[in-house]
């Protein structure tokens, strides 16, 4: 049986790993490295564990990269073409458990509309190595560049 003070601790772990995660902090990961001075017993340390799962699972991680398992080019929009436009966009996507993109947002844009539609399609339809903790697949937040050049369309 946990006391009544390491009850009171675990809840307050559990906030800051909430917190933590929330803003994308990796020490959300291990809740030893949030209080390394707190003493948790093996079983206190899997219920902060088990906070930081149920956690994971409701905040993406923020990541650098994750690998692509299927992408295709984006469609370089033929209006852009014509008007030699050219640029990159970023785009902040939340990758699914399953690898797919889940929401797709303009995070920077190339001031053309037609090549930020462009790339939000064409990622759309990619496929992601999901972001793994523990060997368990987690939903992930990742910012993914495309450039347009129309040298790479000659």
């Amino acid at each position: 049986m946990i006391s009544t003070s390491k009850s009171i601790n675990l809840i307050f772990i559990a906030l800051l790993v909430s917190c933590f995660a929330f803003v994308g902090v990796s020490s959300a990961k291990n809740p030893r490295n949030i209080l390394p001075k707190l003493s948790l017993s093996n079983s206190e340390l899997g219920l902060a564990k088990q906070a930081v799962t149920s956690v994971l699972h409701e905040a993406p991680m923020e990541v650098s990269s994750l690998d692509y398992l299927d992408v295709q080019a984006p469609e370089y929009p033929k209006l852009a073409r014509e008007k030699g436009w050219e640029g990159t966009v970023v785009l902040k996507v939340l990758v699914s458990e399953e690898g797919n993109p889940a929401d797709i947002a303009v995070e920077k844009s190339t001031g053309h509309e037609a090549l930020d539609q462009a790339a939000l399609e064409a990622v759309s339809s990619w496929k992601f190595h999901p972001a793994y903790y523990e060997n368990n697949p987690y939903p992930s937040m990742v910012l993914v560049p495309v450039k347009f050049a129309l040298s790479d369309t000659e």
